[in-house]
């Protein structure tokens, strides 16, 4: 099923047991929520009568039954199916779903959250206001606009390394040094203007430079990674462990960002996990998206020995709370280990039922000389 919410529709992967149990999961993709709901009923058929307990059997037979593998369509359906049969088991069991992963490795999980707003004077003022809701690390979108330009397609533009300085800096002075600070790129600008705000913004002491540049050539993210003493993070575009072992191999990150709804699931995760403890890198996994979204990252959190921190969507829609029952909650910066059996949420399907599908039309973002760059 797909419902809309905030930019992109969320989509939803829920499967019935004979016995009455049903396991959700989410497998959101951007704005291709119909894409990806056809691609959840392609491998309907396959799964229908199958033995729900069989998780990395089915895994495999539907990732390597697909002639052309990989790719964020399929794996993000995989992604929704996997982590409903993983609420299935746990609920059969009583268990949290990190339980049968190993079991936890902490007592809480440490998260962080997006400031409001796009100009200097919007983002200081909702960083100030999630520090004292209790918040200890925030993250932004640097290059999100240019001030004084509105449309999304000017916000790349020549002075667009020198406003994302300037927001960058902003906030560190109003926020003090105690607040971990995290700055998004979205791959956005060209690798002369990542190394520029990579060198510039040492000096305001960051968490991570998230995506300087698209994942596409691991060797160039591996120099910019060289060239920086910042963490460098990514990951949120790659796709199960094949994708990322290229990333793992060159050391082109110190942090991957795995997204649980469309690299694999809370499984393929985990494998994710492991590799990347072998090279000493932390995971801090992307999830921009739903409480169950949520709900899955902070059972994969619980059990690695390698999570750095937990992004998590505190978007303030009035209708959001309705959406997801037992969600998630944040207290002072922190998740407690989940305890719920299964995933520990469950869809309000009547609430849901008020937000209709609508396609996301996402912006193209064009440069001062014509070109077009990366969302």
């Amino acid at each position: 099923m797909v419902r809309s919410a905030h930019v992109y529709s969320w989509c939803y992967v829920e499967i019935t047991t004979s016995n009455g149990l049903t396991g959700l999961g989410e497998c959101t993709l951007g704005g291709k929520g119909k894409t990806v709901e056809a691609a959840v009923k392609d491998n309907s058929a396959y799964l229908m009568g199958r033995d729900p307990h069989l998780i990395e059997d089915s895994w495999q037979a539907i990732y390597k039954g697909a002639f052309l593998r990989g790719g964020p369509v399929l794996t993000a359906a995989l992604s929704g199916i996997e982590t409903a049969l993983w609420d299935i088991l746990g609920q059969e069991h009583g268990m949290p779903i990190h339980q049968f992963l190993g079991g936890a490795v902490r007592k809480k999980i440490r998260a962080y959250a997006w400031p409001d707003g796009s100009d200097v004077e919007e983002i200081v003022e909702s960083s100030k206001d999630l520090v004292r809701k209790g918040w200890t690390a925030l993250k932004f979108d640097a290059f999100s606009s240019v001030e004084g330009e509105e449309k999304p397609e000017s916000t790349v533009a020549r002075n667009a390394v020198g406003v994302a300085l300037a927001k960058t800096k902003a906030v560190r002075e109003a926020v003090g040094e105690d607040i971990d600070i995290m700055i998004d790129l979205h791959g956005r600008p060209t690798v002369v203007e990542a190394m520029k705000f990579i060198k510039e913004a040492e000096a305001y002491d960051l968490y991570f430079i998230e995506e300087p540049i698209t994942p596409e050539n691991a060797d160039v993210l591996a120099d910019l990674k060289k060239a920086s003493r910042s963490p460098i993070a990514t990951g949120e575009r790659i796709f199960t462990r094949f994708g990322f072992r290229e990333i793992f191999e060159k050391r082109a990150c110190h942090i991957i960002q795995p997204d649980l709804c469309h690299a694999g699931g809370i499984f393929e995760g985990r494998k994710i996990a492991a590799m990347a403890e072998a090279y000493f890198i932390q995971v801090a996994p992307h999830n921009p998206f739903s409480p169950v979204s949520t709900a899955a990252c902070i059972q994969l959190d619980a059990c690695i020995p390698n999570f750095s921190i937990q992004e998590v969507n505190i978007s303030d829609m009035p209708w959001r709370s309705k959406l997801i029952r037992n969600a998630p909650e944040v207290t002072q910066g922190y998740f407690d280990i989940p305890s719920k059996p299964g995933l520990g949420v469950e869809l309000n399907h009547n609430a849901l039922s008020e937000r209709p599908y609508e396609p996301a039309i996402l912006p193209r973002m064009k440069r001062e000389d014509g070109t077009v760059t990366e969302w």
